[in-house]
Order: structure tokens, then C-alpha cells, then sequence
């Protein structure tokens, strides 16, 4: 329990280094720590959010968005960088910049009329904030602890954050809740879910390094890998059903197009057992692909 099985060792690649002549992995770890994709993720699951309630999204919602996530991102890398000493003015920059630009972002929101979701959006922060702080009692012969060093709950609570943004969208557009809202923050829970797990995947090395005992390292590479694609398959028949009984409209079905994506990554992963550019890419941009694959569906295929 809590380490790779025998014959399914991963691949020893920390999630904060790369070889400094692989320009694609070097792309890619970029574009990984920058922040970029996840604010792009958190927009496309806003916008195919908007679609499927049959609304358009006010560009001052998805401004919300990226500044509150991209700060919340940024709080996190930051109270991560504090572990190292040498760090300490960075962290005060960094942990200073993230809050001014979520406040100013606040004050647009309320300014464009939005004052439900910005008082929502504070969850954001304040869940990062609680996840990555040592702020639970000290076990025998360590120091306090964090959420995320709580074996194996990692990945339920980073998409239990994501699934968030759909009332947040629902309050931004004006839609009461309903049983819509369930279903779509089912949907971003679980595609989260799915998208985490494939992260730990290739975080196992530094995870492992972090005593961070996450489901990768308690299942197994291999292991690991047969259970997101039995939990993507999972996924996606739960959307289809959900739109065959009209809970949501057909062009939804776009968003399982990302699915292939997901099996790409993982038979690539179960195939190679290393990461490359294409790798980060795949893992974190796929949740980026939602609003595309379900706006071509609306419009063209559906």
C-alpha cells in the first residue's frame, strides 16, 4: 500500500524537472508550471457550461474566471515554493501579485453586475488556500499536516474545486439551480477526477519524494491506468444516458469526443512508460478541448 507494484514502476520523472536539451519537454513543463492551460481549462468548462443551460456567457464572467483560478493557481505554487528558504522573497511577490489580481478581478465582477459569482469565487482562493497550508494537528513524530497529505483524498478534493465552477456559472448567467446543475457538476467532477489521476500519474516520482500518497501510487502504475479507462468509459455513458433522457441537449455529446484524447494518453503512457511534450499537453490541455468539441457539435455534427 502507497507504493508502485512490482513490474509497474513509473517512470522517475519529477514534476519540476526537465532535461534542459529537450526543447518539447521543455515546452511543455512550460506551459505545465505557467498556469496557462489550467486558466484556458477552467474557461472551456464555463463556456460548455453556457452552452448546454442554452446561454450566452458574459465576457466579464469568463474574466472572472481566468483571474480567479489563475490566482488560485498561482497561491498554491507559491505556498509550495515557501517550503525552500531561499524562495522566501519570491513567495511574498508572488503570494502579494495573485491577490491583488484576484481583488481587482472581484471589483470587475461586481462592477459588470456578477455579484453572486464573485461572492461565490472566494470559495476558490480560500479552498487552495486550505488545501495547501499546514493547518491539521501534527501527527506522531511530524509536523501539521496539509489536505493534500492526506492519503489518497487529493484528487476528490482538487475536483470537488473544478466542479465549483458550475454554479459559479449558473449564478454568473443568472439560471436558478436545478437538476441540471447536479448533472453538470457531476460531469466536471468526474472529468476532473479523471484528469487529476492522469496527473498524479506522472507526478508519481515527486509525489513519492513529497510523501504526498496519492491513488497512482496506491494502485500502481498499471493498475492505474486500467482504472481510468474503465472510469473515462464510465464517464462517458453516464453523458450519454443523461442527454437520451433530456437532461441534456444532444450537442453535449461533443464534450466525450475529449474521451479518445484521455485513451490516447494513457495507451501512449502504458506503451512508453516515459513523458515527453505531447505528454503534458495531452494531460493538462484535454479539459481545454470541452467548449470547442461541444461548440462544433452544436454547429455542425448536431
Amino acid at each position: 500500500m502507497g507504493q508502485v507494484e512490482v513490474g509497474s514502476a513509473a517512470p522517475e520523472r519529477s514534476g519540476s524537472s526537465v532535461p534542459p536539451g529537450d526543447g518539447q519537454k521543455r515546452f511543455g513543463h512550460w506551459l505545465h508550471q505557467s498556469g496557462l492551460l489550467v486558466c484556458l481549462a477552467a474557461v472551456s468548462i464555463v463556456a460548455t457550461v453556457c452552452m448546454a443551460l442554452g446561454r450566452e456567457a458574459p465576457p466579464a464572467l469568463f474574466t472572472l474566471v481566468m483571474g480567479v483560478v489563475g490566482a488560485s493557481y498561482a497561491i498554491d505554487r507559491v505556498i509550495d515554493d515557501g517550503s525552500v528558504p531561499e524562495s522566501a522573497a519570491r513567495v511574498a511577490f508572488g503570494t502579494s501579485s495573485a491577490l491583488l489580481g484576484f481583488a481587482l478581478v472581484e471589483a470587475f465582477a461586481w462592477l459588470r453586475g456578477l455579484r453572486q459569482a464573485a461572492e461565490l469565487s472566494w470559495l476558490f482562493p480560500l479552498s487552495v488556500a486550505l488545501y495547501s497550508l499546514r493547518w491539521l494537528p501534527a501527527t506522531a513524530g511530524s509536523r501539521r499536516q496539509r489536505v493534500k497529505d492526506i492519503p489518497y483524498f487529493k484528487a476528490l478534493y482538487v475536483s470537488a474545486f473544478w466542479s465549483l465552477l458550475v454554479p459559479l456559472t449558473m449564478l454568473g448567467v443568472h439560471v436558478a439551480t436545478d437538476r441540471r446543475c447536479f448533472a453538470l457538476s457531476l460531469w466536471a467532477f468526474g472529468k476532473s477526477l479523471t484528469n487529476t489521476i492522469a496527473c498524479d500519474l506522472r507526478d508519481m516520482s515527486a509525489d513519492r519524494a513529497a510523501n504526498v500518497r496519492t491513488i497512482p501510487l496506491l494502485l500502481g502504475w498499471r493498475v492505474t491506468i486500467r482504472a481510468l479507462s474503465i472510469l473515462s468509459g464510465l464517464l462517458s455513458c453516464g453523458t450519454l444516458a443523461w442527454v437520451w433522457f433530456g437532461g441534456l441537449p444532444r450537442f453535449f455529446l461533443g464534450a466525450e469526443l475529449q474521451t479518445p484524447i484521455v485513451f490516447t494518453y494513457l495507451v501512449r503512457l502504458a506503451r512508453r512508460q516515459e513523458f515527453d511534450g505531447w505528454d503534458e499537453l495531452l494531460v493538462d490541455g484535454s479539459l481545454a478541448l470541452f467548449a470547442p468539441l461541444v461548440w462544433l457539435a452544436r454547429h455542425w455534427l448536431l
